[in-house]
């Protein structure tokens, strides 16, 4: 009987470990030539917030971080997590008003396009309280490669920050943090990025992200990124779509960033 058990334990374990490629499976992307412009999409990190659902719920705290699609944890309440950003761009996206029910009326990555324009115009609305407010957000998206797992060379755990509203200054202190390393490609440096806390004019808290140096990719990170950078580059790349307007310094939702 102690046979049969550990025998099954056995096969559970080969079951979950990752599977290894056979010698006859050749390098090569046959089979994605019908692949479309946006169709490479990836997760984009949630920080929770007092008032998110998933709170409320007692399923996650205020201050964590969570990956969008498959919903697992990113950080905990200030952890560090280090990082490497791919590469970045800027997207602006249309909301209709909640009270008519809310969702994304559209989204563009064109910086002529009608959208950004329309944003640099200031283009508002009416929200439900009868306040007035922007019609269109414009993001500040980072495509980023988590360097302290087991496998930092593994492409499938990258993930999208996206800064907006409150949190559009701290997308530039990245961007700056970026700069000021010279004439340096963005994915050659590493940086911490962590949930801070903040507070309101009325006093309320809540969290947004913070990005520090961290120093340097290591050369098989580098090597690694360089390529992938090279493969993404003349794709349109995009986070997973938001489900709702990203509330920047409020506390009535999860912030997604």
């Amino acid at each position: 009987m102690a046979n049969g058990k550990k025998k099954q334990t056995e096969l559970a374990k080969a079951q979950d470990a990752p599977l290894a490629v056979p010698s006859y499976i050749t390098e090569g992307a046959q089979g994605f030539e019908h692949q479309q412009a946006g169709d490479l999409v990836f997760p984009r990190a949630i920080l929770m917030q007092g008032l998110s659902p998933r709170v409320a719920d007692k399923a996650a705290e205020a201050g964590e971080i969570y990956n969008s699609v498959t919903e697992e944890l990113i950080a905990a309440i200030s952890q560090k997590r280090a990082i490497v950003p791919v590469m970045f761009w800027h997207e602006w996206i249309e909301w209709s008003a909640r009270i008519e029910g809310g969702g994304m009326v559209a989204r563009s990555q064109d910086p002529e396009g009608a959208l950004a324009k329309r944003c640099k115009g200031g283009e508002t609305s009416i929200n439900e309280q009868g306040r007035e407010v922007p019609s269109i957000t414009e993001y500040m998206v980072f495509l980023v490669q988590p360097v302290d797992v087991e496998n930092p060379l593994d492409a499938s755990q990258m993930f999208c920050i996206c800064c907006a509203r409150t949190n559009y200054k701290h997308g530039r202190k990245l961007l700056t943090l970026a700069r000021m390393r010279g004439n340096k490609p963005l994915f050659a440096g590493v940086y911490n990025f962590y949930a801070v806390e903040e507070r309101n004019k009325v006093g309320q808290r809540y969290y947004v992200f913070n990005f520090t140096n961290a120093g340097w990719a290591p050369e098989a990170v580098f090597e690694n990124l360089k390529l992938e950078h090279a493969r993404l580059k003349d794709t349109v790349v995009s986070a997973a779509a938001p489900v709702h307007e990203e509330e920047g310094s409020t506390v009535e939702s999860e912030t997604e960033i």
